[in-house]
């Protein structure tokens, strides 16, 4: 898939882009996001319900074990719809403290090109912190 915008054009997998990041690849970071979560920094976890790559399951289980102090309450809390402006469900949502994890309904792999208004709702509830409301 690639989208040509004026002299432009995008590519869904760029790999020049890949090869510069191939030395950060696969390394663990559930320490160093818990000091910052600890220090107030806000995450985020997303997946695609029908992502197979990044599955929804691995990164809820990934999340819920982050070594940080709001963990207990984060793995208590209650997993609720996720809904759009218009009220439809749109995917499933947990959230305490700073951490929120989202599963987007309808979604594989790459959600923004799935479903661009729930990605785009995603980040709009993100940079207003309305995700991480209860």
């Amino acid at each position: 898939l690639s989208v040509r915008h004026s002299s432009r054009r995008w590519k869904i997998c760029n790999f020049d882009v890949l090869q510069r990041y191939n030395s950060d690849w696969m390394r663990p970071n559930g320490r160093e996001l818990g000091k910052m979560l600890d220090s107030g920094v806000k995450l985020l976890v997303f997946a695609g319900e029908a992502d197979f790559i990044c599955n929804w399951q691995g990164l809820w289980a990934w999340a819920s074990r982050v070594p940080w102090r709001g963990r207990r309450q984060f793995r208590a809390a209650v997993q609720g719809p996720w809904r759009s402006s218009n009220g439809t469900a749109i995917g499933t949502r947990v959230s305490s403290g700073g951490l929120a994890f989202v599963r987007v309904s309808g979604a594989g792999h790459l959600v923004p090109r799935d479903q661009p208004l729930a990605a785009e709702q995603l980040f709009d509830e993100f940079l207003s912190g309305a995700v991480f409301k209860p």
